[in-house]
């Protein structure tokens, strides 16, 4: 498994880690890095990985030392000003990281045992313009200090953290700087990376549709759609042309496929096979849209699943069920 893909699993199961910005509100915007660093015998291994709007397009490691670009829209990135100064930001994170790690190690006493130290910051830009910055420490797992850059003020979630939250208060001007630096270059950097995410091109989806038959012989319709960009789609089931009720058909949340592009699911039972199903969806990437059209099942797709047709359009896939 890639060291990305770990580290990206390792974060989705971390208590403290920061929800990103929800794909319903496509006018907020959030610039994420997350900070791993694991000691073995007083060795640090690092890797940061960086996000937009949930989006990996940045990877770094303690091994390699170069900052990698990851995405499909990784040779715009790189050509912006912001990806120029990655190297020397990544360098800093790491270097204000050892600071703290290393008072929460002397703390702690533990030394020569094995430890894992996350950070999380960036800078979070609504819908209404106003901005945010954020920064918060794990250790072993767990939530251990955050930074509320609203009041300035920090928060030992963790009892281990008590005297990093009283040195922090103590130091009223480094932590105006630390807003600073959050509300100032992250929040720039955001920015940057939003003129060049807003333009690239969208990517239409594909689709494929299964059928499945439980032990009490009830049919279940699977469309699933995947590998589009943005992440806004809407699709739902039609059975004789008419729209399914919310309660007749399950849907899936979008999700990001680790590649920059998205994917989601809809669902619905089948209880007469004398019926047209048809799975229906729109994807507005920038004023555009695809279509995917099938025509009948056969017996061996309806087994196996049914190979999508690419269109421009509305997307629709039909099943009609003898």
């Amino acid at each position: 498994m890639a060291p990305e893909k770990q580290n990206k699993n390792l974060s989705d199961s971390l208590l403290f880690l920061f929800l990103l910005g929800s794909l319903a509100n496509a006018q907020s915007h959030i610039l994420q890095y997350n900070v791993f660093v694991t000691v073995i015998d007083g060795e640090l291994l690092f890797s940061v990985l960086g996000y937009l709007n949930d989006e990996l397009f940045f990877y770094y490691d303690s091994k390699s030392q170069t900052p990698e670009p990851r995405g499909i829209w990784l040779d715009s990135i790189m050509k912006t000003d912001t990806w120029k100064t990655e190297n020397s930001n990544v360098k800093e994170i790491i270097k204000a990281f050892r600071i703290i790690m290393g008072k929460v190690m002397e703390q702690s006493d533990q030394n020569t045992d094995s430890h894992t130290f996350q950070e999380i910051l960036g800078c979070e830009l609504h819908k209404d313009g106003s901005i945010r910055g954020f920064l918060r420490f794990g250790y072993d797992g767990e939530d251990f200090l955050i930074f509320h850059s609203e009041t300035l003020t920090w928060e030992a979630v963790h009892p281990a953290a008590r005297s990093l939250e009283n040195a922090f208060e103590a130091e009223p001007v480094e932590t105006k700087i630390q807003k600073a630096k959050l509300e100032g270059d992250y929040c720039a950097g955001l920015q940057g990376y939003l003129e060049v995410w807003k333009e690239e091109k969208p990517v239409f989806p594909s689709l494929n549709l299964t059928q499945s038959k439980n032990p009490k012989e009830i049919i279940t319709l699977k469309c699933r759609v995947y590998n589009f960009f943005p992440g806004d789609i809407k699709i739902m089931w039609y059975r004789n042309g008419d729209t399914l009720s919310q309660r007749d058909q399950e849907g899936g949340i979008i999700l990001p496929s680790g590649d920059g592009t998205y994917q989601t699911w809809v669902s619905t039972d089948v209880y007469s096979e004398k019926s047209n199903y048809t799975c229906h969806g729109e994807h507005q990437g920038r004023n555009q849209s695809t279509s995917i059209s099938l025509g009948p099942v056969s017996e061996a797709n309806r087994k196996y699943g049914i190979p999508p047709a690419l269109f421009f359009g509305v997307f629709v896939a039909a099943v009609h069920m003898v």
